[in-house]
């Protein structure tokens, strides 16, 4: 005899106003073109949330965890690469914030898409133990360096508590 498998039930039921915050993104999600409105709310879930979830029930081990959040990192690193073309962002503001949190001090970790230019071939360790979703399209988005123009001083290089306001305005 096969056992049934038990599901969960979930419905999410509100109705905000329309010109709320939460009311123009469901009736964007709603009448997305692409996306249908359940499998993009899944789609976010499971890029915020997805490796928390296996990780809190215990039903995976500490490897496919890793593995998980890996892969959360990256959706999540395909929508900020989303983000920024669909709204012409620049980027270089993008990669000012990450040093500002502590997220991009050493060059083989910044994401492809900042365009850093210290990006080397050579890097010895991906970021991503997986090939990625969206791979450079050609050579020219990733400047060529010669490893030796670049050496790593990474011990007296720690932007932990930096304050971009410490530096003043920017100007592009």
């Amino acid at each position: 005899m096969s056992e049934e498998k038990q599901r969960v039930w979930y419905q999410l039921r509100c109705q905000p106003y329309i010109d709320s915050d939460e009311g123009i993104l469901l009736n964007y999600l709603l009448n997305h073109p692409v996306y249908d409105s359940k499998e993009a709310a899944f789609k976010a879930f499971k890029a915020f949330w997805k490796a928390l979830a296996y990780q809190k029930t215990g039903t995976a081990s500490s490897e496919q965890i890793h593995q998980l959040g890996w892969h959360c990192i990256d959706a999540l690193l395909n929508h900020v690469d989303y983000l920024c073309a669909s709204l012409e962002l620049n980027r270089q503001q993008l990669g000012s914030l990450l040093i500002a949190r502590g997220c991009a001090h050493h060059p083989k970790c910044a994401p492809y898409f900042l365009g850093l230019k210290y990006q080397t071939e050579s890097a010895s360790q991906p970021v991503f133990p997986f090939p990625t979703q969206r791979e450079p399209i050609s050579k020219l988005e990733e400047p060529a360096v010669e490893p030796d123009d670049f050496t790593a001083d990474t011990d007296g290089f720690n932007l932990t508590n930096f304050d971009p306001a410490m530096l003043g305005p920017t100007f592009s």
